[in-house]
């Protein structure tokens, strides 16, 4: 494994990175980072790509980071001390429904495979709005107000570490499409709490 910089400081920290970084943990400490969350946007030059790094001790995230450098946002929260973008305290919306909702929901193009993905449309059409800006984007929009509902088909663990934790942080409810919630469960969706019954009417 290519020694990452600053790691050889915390020899007994584990790494897990999309890039392919991994180290076993001998302390229960691991970093979960992604460098490039959204490389084709990175790419094709949207300011949508972020660099995700999560800490995770014991098995739970408690320390999770979102750096939108293009868009001059750092979005960031600790275990038990809510969620901030730019040092400013960021918290989901307050929307009572679906009716005004916006929802966000990511990689269209890969849900066929769930048992749900026929109701998938009709299901949306209750929105007030929907969006597909893109995955860390979409997300971030949810915990700080902007969008009341985000779904994520497939990601791993850096795609989520960070990213669960500021949501959950900031108000919202996390799942995988099986009930679970774990960074490791694949997929994801997170909403703000009056979302609950039209989620699990979706994913039953």
């Amino acid at each position: 494994m290519r020694e990452i910089a600053g790691f050889s400081a915390f020899p007994d920290d584990g790494i897990l990175g999309e890039e392919g970084a991994q180290r076993e943990s001998r302390n229960g400490r691991k970093w979960i980072l992604d460098p490039i969350d959204g490389t084709r946007d990175f790419v094709r030059g949207l300011p949508f790509w972020a660099v995700l790094i999560g800490l995770e001790v014991e098995g739970e995230v408690v320390v999770g980071v979102t750096h939108m450098a293009a868009q001059r946002r750092m979005y960031h929260a600790v275990k038990g001390g809510g969620a901030f973008c730019n040092d400013q305290p960021i918290s989901t919306s307050g929307i009572d429904g679906p009716s005004n909702a916006l929802a966000c929901i990511n990689g269209l193009n890969n849900v066929t495979e769930f048992s749900w993905s026929s109701r998938l449309l009709p299901w949306l059409d209750q929105f007030w709005a929907v969006r597909s800006v893109g995955g860390c984007m979409d997300a971030m929009l949810v915990a700080s107000g902007q969008a009341d509902l985000w779904l994520e088909a497939h990601a791993q663990a850096w795609d989520l570490a960070a990213i669960k934790l500021i949501l959950e942080e900031a108000g919202a409810r996390f799942c995988n499409f099986d009930g679970g919630s774990s960074i490791y469960g694949g997929n994801g969706m997170a909403y703000v709490t009056s979302l609950e019954p039209v989620v699990q009417d979706l994913l039953r």
